[in-house]
């Protein structure tokens, strides 16, 4: 049985601004940074012995879909333990990136961890930040970088016990 991720990944410069933030929370307040780097996740964490059914529609939403303009950057949060760079996608392609999502979860049988409408988000920093939160987002506030980019890939990541890491497993690439 493997522990799966379905996300995008950023490239540069949404890579490196997300990298210097992370470094720049961790060091500051001595919270872990995230395990993986920048990216958008598409399907939460589920586990399975066979993920062919995750290839196939990730493998068909690549086929019949360009790649996708999106915006990331402001600071946003979810309850007093995320903290998150914002994520808008072309309006016309929303739809089609939520129903992905969603026929992706029914294939793990994570239906419960599907909260509607999704807040597209980049997590920076996470778990056990309830007592740092309010310092947190203040240093945050003049974050304002803004930047124009792409969802491009359909990136399926493996958890490695061993390395206590994500690891990618297949990566599928959306035509320009």
């Amino acid at each position: 049985m493997g522990r799966y991720l379905v996300v995008n990944l950023f490239s540069d410069p949404v890579r490196q601004y997300h990298r210097e933030l992370v470094e720049k929370i961790s060091d500051s307040f001595g919270v872990k940074p995230q395990k993986i780097g920048a990216h958008m996740t598409l399907i939460p964490p589920f586990e399975s012995e066979d993920i062919s059914e995750i290839q196939k529609i990730s493998e068909l939403f690549v086929k019949e879909n360009r790649r996708i303009k999106m915006t990331v950057g402001g600071i946003g949060s979810f309850r007093d333990n995320v903290i998150f760079l914002k994520i808008a996608i072309e309006e016309k392609m929303h739809g089609k990136v939520s129903n992905f999502m969603t026929a992706g979860i029914g294939k793990t049988g994570g239906e419960e961890q599907l909260n509607l409408p999704h807040v597209f988000h980049c997590t920076l920093v996470s778990r056990r930040i309830s007592h740092k939160f309010e310092a947190i987002m203040s240093s945050l506030e003049c974050e304002t970088h803004v930047y124009s980019c792409y969802l491009d890939n359909i990136s399926i990541m493996k958890w490695d016990e061993d390395l206590k890491k994500w690891i990618l497993k297949h990566q599928f690439h959306l035509k320009p």
